[in-house]
């Protein structure tokens, strides 16, 4: 495990904090020195209890149990089945597009293959989406069942889901002033008089060692999908990690910044914003937002920015 310690100070409130490596990414917890370090261990103990329990990749895991005995129900707890229920209505909301079934997909373009990736086939396209469909995803009770060939990912929320419960457990220990970091796209922030907000850095949408701006961020969450840090390279083109569940191809969108009032919804949400073709955009985001309460700002692959009023 990766920690780093580190105590910085303002004019008027010193600051602790600590780094560890979870869900494949650095998470970073800051809050007030005199909360002490005991706290911080609490914190890092709650995500990786979510680490052990959601994360797909976590053999285990609920979502791991679904995937290793698809076509078979599984018992699971009530924050899975509430989470299914969400994210099944995002896809319905997005068409499809959105489809935490993608694994095939992803599978299918060599994202997990060390030697690169590949454009798959006709063929291999049509199998692969064959076994994509989120309305499959069976919920009875506190049991869950997938078809058979389907597998799950976990990627567009675990982490979120850890931030989320990180930033509960500090409202409950009486904490005003923290901010919660997984891996630069999943950002919770508290705030109080005495600071009124934190500044979140926004990278370039084609290169995350560039800063792009600053963005404010006061008792709220930031979530951000892009492809800077996760893509592959085919014939010189780049692909993205983000997949469209129903023609089968990376989405072209640049990048999408989200604000919401937590992390699980908002890392959803912008995954499933990232991954609308322009065709979808409009219509599906409008739709979305009947539902659900966020400000989005939307780069477009040819750097065209697209955003709510308020963002």
């Amino acid at each position: 495990m990766m920690m780093n310690r580190l105590r910085t100070a303002t004019k008027s409130k010193a600051y602790m904090a600590q780094t560890r490596w979870l869900f494949h990414c650095h998470c970073k917890i800051k809050i007030p020195l005199h909360h002490g370090e005991g706290l911080l261990d609490d914190c890092f103990a709650i995500m990786e209890q979510v680490d052990r329990l959601y994360n797909s990749y976590q053999s285990g895991s609920f979502f791991d149990q679904i995937n290793q005995q698809a076509g078979t129900w599984v018992r699971v707890d009530d924050t899975t089945i509430k989470l299914l229920q969400t994210l099944k209505r995002i896809s319905v909301l997005t068409d499809g597009a959105y489809a935490i079934s993608s694994m095939p997909l992803l599978q299918g373009w060599g994202f997990y293959e060390q030697d690169g990736g590949r454009i798959p086939t006709p063929t291999a396209l049509s199998d692969a989406l064959s076994r994509v469909d989120d309305e499959a995803i069976q919920l009875e009770s506190n049991r869950v069942r997938i078809a058979k060939g389907q597998s799950l990912i976990t990627g567009s929320f675990a982490k979120a889901i850890a931030a989320d419960r990180v930033i509960a457990h500090l409202r409950a220990q009486g904490v005003t002033d923290a901010i919660v970091n997984a891996g630069g796209s999943s950002i919770c922030a508290l705030n109080d008089a005495s600071h009124p907000q934190w500044h979140v850095r926004v990278p370039d949408p084609l290169s995350a060692e560039q800063a792009q701006l600053r963005l404010p961020l006061a008792n709220a969450c930031f979530s951000l999908s892009g492809s800077a840090n996760n893509h592959l390279v085919i014939d010189d083109k780049r692909y993205s990690h983000i997949v469209h569940g129903r023609t089968g191809w990376p989405a072209n969108t640049r990048q999408v910044l989200l604000r919401t009032d937590d992390a699980f919804l908002g890392d959803a949400l912008s995954t499933a914003i990232f991954v609308l073709t322009p065709s979808q955009r409009d219509a599906v985001i409008a739709k979305l937002a009947q539902e659900f309460s966020f400000s989005y700002r939307r780069v477009e692959e040819q750097g065209k920015q697209i955003q709510s009023t308020c963002f």
